[in-house]
């Protein structure tokens, strides 16, 4: 190491230096991860992307007895959430829909026979500012707009019509619940990618270290997931690489269904399969068919592959773009700086001389077809360490890429070496 030309490390500083740089690894990557979807690319900027124009707009799924009623639900449902507290101010009508304009609403035929007339208006509401640590930060109490469509029925009550989003728009609740439908990703193939290097400067000397994780996954919800990550780390010179492996049976007419087979490799050496789970008992099914997993939960995300790589936030945290949506940059680095702040002082950082500079963050989503295609989330974060009276400066910076593909033509291929019959 540079750093023994200055100081000279024993070998207990030199455990503890390892361990903060694991810590610190380990806080900004758990932090950073929440915002990676997979079910979490490159350096392709936004313009390289195709549009995102399959979201026509959204129907409420309630009705209203006015419509300035439909248009202060469409604030609270589609608006306000998590960390942007709206309310409603106004609705003022601007125009009736042209024909054209109703046709290309996203309605069905059936409701549209039940629909007097169609409006779209102007609604004005504000943004609070947060007044808790655990809310981001918004700008104070500014009035802003939003366009709604609003729906008349034949017998007098009314719905909202969530519109298409122009660029710039806050995201509304409903495009982001049709972009993470769970249906969307009942097939589909994840590639995800994990920088973290990290540069020390002590006297003049520099030196680095890194961490990496890669995850390539393929998820069929009606046969089987499967996952291969690997994660390399070279702390302080002392590297190490772990792959492991999972494979998911989905499979309800297999016996082993809802079980997971799962292997280790580290530094060469090779871990047999292991089942965690059991061997079914079959049960006569209402259609006729045996089933194996009768007595399981259908959709409990946390127990499936996927839950690791879905939204830990709510629609409220972004705004569209021509290419999907983005995170808006002032609740990024708000969120960034408290939950690095909290994650910090949890793991005891602050207590072995590490102070928190500057941190800057960016989160770029890119959809196409209805889908997410690509996630690009970055964090810059400067820190500097008191040890012993020496004084280092750190500079993190960490990127994850993610890419969704193959959906609904997605084939999951079981390890050869897993001998099914050898666990019954």
């Amino acid at each position: 190491m540079y750093i023994v030309c200055y100081h000279k490390i024993s070998v207990r500083e030199m455990d503890m230096k390892k361990r903060l740089f694991t810590t610190i690894i380990a806080a900004l990557a758990a932090v950073l991860c929440a915002f990676a979807f997979v079910a979490c690319g490159g350096d392709k900027g936004g313009d390289t992307h195709p549009e995102d124009t399959a979201y026509q707009g959204a129907l409420s799924a309630e009705t209203y007895t006015s419509p300035e009623l439909a248009a202060k639900a469409f604030i609270d449902v589609e608006v306000s959430g998590d960390v942007t507290d709206a309310t409603f101010v106004s609705y003022t009508k601007t125009a009736d829909l042209t024909e054209d304009e109703m046709d290309a609403l996203d309605i069905s035929d059936a409701e549209k026979e039940n629909i007097a007339s169609v409006e779209k208006g102007e609604v004005k509401y504000t943004v609070a500012a947060g007044d808790s640590d655990l809310t981001v930060r918004t700008s104070a109490d500014e009035e802003k707009t939003y366009l709604v469509i609003i729906v008349k029925y034949n017998n007098q009550t009314v719905k909202y019509y969530s519109p298409v989003l122009n660029e710039g728009d806050p995201l509304t609740k409903s495009y982001y619940d049709k972009v993470f439908s769970a249906e969307n990703f009942k097939n589909v193939t994840l590639s995800y990618n994990l920088e973290i290097p990290i540069t020390a400067s002590f006297k003049g000397i520099s030196f680095t270290s890194s961490m990496s994780i890669k995850i390539d996954g393929k998820w069929d919800e009606e046969s089987y997931g499967y996952l291969k990550s690997t994660m390399t780390s070279d702390i302080l010179g002392e590297k190490q690489t772990v792959v492991m492996e999972q494979l998911y049976v989905n499979d309800k007419t297999s016996k082993f269904s809802g079980s997971i087979f799962a292997r280790t490799t580290l530094n060469g050496e090779t871990t047999e399969w292991i089942m965690e789970g059991g061997i079914q008992t079959p049960e006569l099914g209402d259609d006729g068919d045996y089933d194996y997993d009768v007595d399981m939960p259908d959709d409990d995300e946390d127990d499936d592959m996927l839950s690791m790589f879905m939204p830990a936030f709510d629609y409220s945290y972004f705004i569209k773009t021509k290419t999907g949506f983005k995170i808006n940059s002032e609740k990024l680095t708000e969120y960034m700086n408290i939950a690095l702040k909290d994650a910090f002082e949890q793991s005891g950082a602050a207590t072995m001389g590490i102070k928190l500079g500057k941190t800057s963050a960016s989160a770029d989503y890119y959809v196409y077809d209805g889908k997410i295609t690509e996630s690009v989330v970055t964090l810059t974060c400067n820190y500097s360490m008191e040890m012993e009276g020496m004084h280092y400066d750190y500079v993190m910076n960490e990127k994850i890429t993610v890419k969704y593909s193959d959906y609904g033509n997605t084939n999951v291929v079981v390890p050869s070496d897993i001998d099914f019959e050898s666990y019954t």
